[in-house]
């Protein structure tokens, strides 16, 4: 969505929203729009932020289990080597 502001005869504000959609607002009104926009961009932003950070916990959760699974085969003597460096 772009957003476009012009200043009118009439000393208010024209919000250009995409290329049909055009509203006559004062000062006040026009801030409170973009303060809402900025609300909800920062509410996305955390938003986002919460996820990656869960898929970093997740992915570290998952490579310490599986570090810890190898070092366990490890002591039984089970190393999981390829196919071709086992001796048979």
């Amino acid at each position: 969505m772009y957003v476009q502001g012009d200043i009118c005869k009439a000393n208010k504000i024209i919000l250009t929203v995409g290329n049909d959609y055009q509203m006559e607002v004062d000062k006040e009104t026009a801030i409170n729009h973009f303060l809402r926009k900025l609300q909800r961009i920062k509410a996305k932003i955390n938003l986002t932020q919460n996820i990656l950070a869960s898929k970093i916990v997740e992915r570290e959760r998952l490579r310490k289990a599986t570090a810890e699974k190898y070092i366990e085969e490890s002591k039984k003597g089970e190393m999981n080597l390829p196919p071709k460096f086992k001796t048979g």
